[in-house]
C-alpha cells in the first residue's frame, strides 16, 4: 500500500521533488510508476481475475488523479498522462506474466534468509 500511497502523494503534491522530474517530460515517470504498481500487485494476487481487477483499479486511479490535478492551481491535467499511466499498467501486467513472475517472492526469500540465518 506504500507504493499506492507514494503514487497518490507524488501525483497531488505541490512540492514535487525536482530530482524525480525527467527532462522534457517524456511521461517515463508515469509509465514506470504504474508499471511497478501493476507488476508488484500482480505477483501478490492469487487469481488472474484479481490481477485484472487491480489493473482496472490502477487505470481508474490514474484517471481520477489526473482530474484531481486539474482542479489544483499547481498541477496540470493531461490526457497524455492518462495514456502513460495506462501504458504503465499494461507493461506491468505483461511483465508479471513473463519469467519475472516470481521476482517479488525471490527477493522476499533472500531478505528473509539474511534475517533468519
Amino acid at each position: 500500500m506504500a507504493l499506492v500511497g507514494a503514487v497518490i502523494y507524488l501525483s497531488l503534491t505541490a512540492d514535487f521533488p525536482g530530482y524525480l522530474q525527467i527532462e522534457n517530460d517524456l511521461k517515463i515517470g508515469h509509465i514506470l510508476a504504474y508499471a511497478v504498481l501493476m507488476f508488484y500487485f500482480a505477483q501478490l494476487l492469487v487469481t488472474p481475475r484479481m490481477a485484472w481487477l487491480f489493473a482496472g483499479l490502477f487505470v481508474v486511479m490514474g484517471i481520477v488523479l489526473e482530474y484531481l490535478q486539474g482542479i489544483t492551481d499547481y498541477r496540470t491535467f493531461s490526457y497524455f498522462d492518462m495514456l502513460a499511466n495506462y501504458l504503465g499498467v499494461t507493461f506491468g501486467f505483461i511483465a508479471s506474466k513473463t519469467s519475472l513472475v516470481h521476482t517479488v517472492e525471490r527477493i522476499d526469500r533472500k531478505i528473509a534468509g539474511h534475517f533468519l540465518s
